[in-house]
């Protein structure tokens, strides 16, 4: 019998966590004659009703990630009969002797350490991704262009594998079924995601405060705000906006689907995506999207959807301006948005998952 243990402490994390809620389960009910241990907080995982599963086991662990202790602790819990460990983030213990089936969304902190951290965070991702690298059995990138972005920066040794990520079922109707949140009297857009450097939240801001007078909506921006690095630069340009923008602030994700269902465009102007989630969700639920020209947005999003160029103040500008009034643009990019939403399934990444799963196991 095969023993899979599976880190998952960074289940209520963003995306990553988005990931491991959708294709923990799948895996699982997919491999029955296989044990997969659990490893994170049980109360987490009892809430998600991964404890009712008959192959799963339930192993605590406290250590933080990107800590010297996880280094430690991890290989310990894995030194009792694990065939094969799973990560769904790059953060792989080095004393590990374990093949190892690695998630990797992204290489941002290679490929813009101007704007990633100082040495020290610059320090440990090259150093764990040419772990990863060089030790992986198996690597499952979110899009192309992540595969080709790691092997910019260290040859892998494992076979790869393209799992990307994917939209639940209930966004293709997130307008119809939701009630439309108390968002003031005027039409709004929204932004979902974090504050980090690469997300480039203070250009859309400068961009949005150059049409406060050409359009009436309000900018909602949802995501987490407090401890990141751009907090005082963004508070800055918030403040000059006033109420034409409302932070409302880091939200569960069912949470999310009545602010985005009811928005009349997602807008970002990000620097760097390993995927881009929140413009799939959009795009299912029937809502243009304007998104930046970089990273793997071109690849994700296609033709459904409106670029600018995220190091381009007026560029945004003007492509704001167009995704909220050009009534024909709009018609279209929902009508192709939402077809192109459906070409994202769970299952499509849980296979993607299970064919390195079975390669680390053999």
């Amino acid at each position: 019998m095969t023993n899979v243990a599976v880190d998952v402490r960074m289940a209520n994390h963003g995306g990553i966590g988005v990931y491991v809620q959708q294709v923990l389960p799948r895996v699982v009910r997919a491999r029955p004659e296989w044990t997969f241990t659990l490893l994170g907080d049980p109360d987490t995982a009892s809430a998600f009703g991964w404890d009712t599963l008959s192959n799963v086991r339930l192993k605590r662990c406290r250590t933080p990630y990107y800590s010297i202790t996880e280094q430690l602790e991890v290989p310990l819990l894995c030194l009792n009969g694990t065939d094969v460990y799973w990560t769904p983030h790059y953060n792989v213990p080095v004393f590990l002797r374990r093949p190892t089936v690695v998630v990797v969304h992204d290489v941002c902190h290679l490929a813009l350490p101007e704007i990633t951290g100082g040495w020290a965070k610059q320090t440990y991702a090259r150093f764990m991704f040419s772990h990863v690298a060089r030790t992986a059995a198996g690597i499952i990138f979110d899009s192309e262009f992540s595969r080709t972005e790691m092997a910019r920066f260290s040859m892998t040794r494992g076979r790869t594998a393209i799992g990307p990520l994917a939209v639940d079922a209930s966004w293709f109707d997130a307008r119809t079924r939701t009630r439309a949140p108390e968002a003031g009297d005027r039409p709004y857009l929204v932004y979902v995601g974090n504050w980090k450097r690469h997300k480039n939240v203070p250009t859309l801001l400068r961009a949005f405060k150059k049409v406060l007078d050409r359009i009436p909506h309000r900018l909602v921006l949802i995501g987490q705000r407090e401890g990141l690095n751009t907090d005082d630069e963004i508070a800055r340009e918030m403040a000059a906006l006033g109420d034409r923008v409302l932070h409302a602030g880091e939200m569960k994700h069912a949470d999310v689907q009545p602010w985005v269902g009811h928005a009349d465009a997602l807008v970002t102007a990000s620097l760097y995506e390993g995927f881009g989630l929140p413009p799939v969700e959009a795009m299912a639920a029937g809502v243009p999207c304007m998104v930046s020209n970089a990273g793997s947005i071109p690849e994700v999003c296609g033709d459904a959807a409106l670029y600018c160029d995220p190091r381009n103040d007026d560029d945004v500008a003007a492509r704001i301006v167009e995704i909220a009034t050009d009534q024909a643009l709009r018609r279209r990019l929902i009508e192709l948005g939402r077809a192109r939403a459906r070409n994202f399934t769970w299952e499509r990444c849980a296979a993607a998952t299970l064919e390195m799963l079975d390669h680390a196991a053999t």
